[in-house]
C-alpha cells in the first residue's frame, strides 16, 4: 500500500500549483492562475514548447524562478491533481 493512502506524508515536492500543508495539497491561488492559463493555451496551441514560451513571454515563472520548459507544461498537463485524484 502506498504511504498516501496510510496517511503519511508524501516525499518530494507538491505538484505545481499546490502546497503540502498538514498532509494534504492546498491551492496556492498565484500558481494556479499560471497552471490554469497553461491548460488553456494548450488547448488553442497543441504544442507543450509553444505554450512553454508563451508563458515565459508573459513573465511567468516555475517555483524556483526558472523559465517553464515543455517538460514542466507536460508534468502540469499529465499530473492527476488537476483532476482531483489526490
Amino acid at each position: 500500500m502506498w504511504a498516501g493512502r496510510r496517511g503519511r506524508a508524501l516525499k518530494g515536492l507538491a505538484p505545481y500549483g499546490y502546497m503540502g500543508e498538514d498532509k494534504k495539497l492546498v491551492l496556492v491561488p498565484a500558481e494556479t492562475a499560471v497552471r490554469r492559463e497553461a491548460f488553456v493555451l494548450f488547448l488553442v496551441q497543441r504544442r507543450k514548447g509553444v505554450v512553454a514560451r508563451m508563458l515565459h513571454e508573459k513573465g511567468y515563472r516555475t517555483r524556483s524562478g526558472t523559465k517553464f520548459t515543455d517538460v514542466h507544461i507536460d508534468r502540469m498537463l499529465r499530473c492527476s491533481s488537476a483532476k482531483g485524484l489526490y
